[in-house]
């Protein structure tokens, strides 16, 4: 059963179960979608890391890896897929963008 369209936004369906459940209760499944990743913020996390370049071991290359914790309430977001971030970088020669439990890893072109 679902409302109709527009109506609660926030409910996608209501279901009843009484063949599983002795005891059973109507119950909502909830919608939550989340924002992209915008560019200009991972621009910042890059342009923050890069500030503190002076103060790593030298090395031939360094790679940032950006972590995109699904958990954390205040990081959740989409990560884009379809190979459009592009943030230069003049200190790591590669940024990768990692969000663990949906394997989703992109590089920054």
């Amino acid at each position: 059963m679902s409302p109709s369209h527009g109506a609660i936004p926030e409910v996608s369906f209501i279901y009843f179960n009484a063949q599983e459940c002795v005891d059973a209760k109507w119950c909502a499944g909830g919608v939550h979608t989340v924002g992209l990743m915008s560019e200009a913020a991972l621009e910042a996390i890059v342009r923050e890391k890069e500030a503190k370049a002076a103060e790593y071991n030298p090395r031939d290359a360094y790679w940032l890896l950006v972590v995109v914790d699904w958990i954390d309430p205040a990081q959740e977001q989409e990560i884009r897929i379809d190979d459009r971030l592009c943030v230069a970088s003049d200190v790591f020669e590669k940024i990768i963008i990692y969000k663990p439990n949906f394997q989703h890893i992109i590089e920054v072109k």
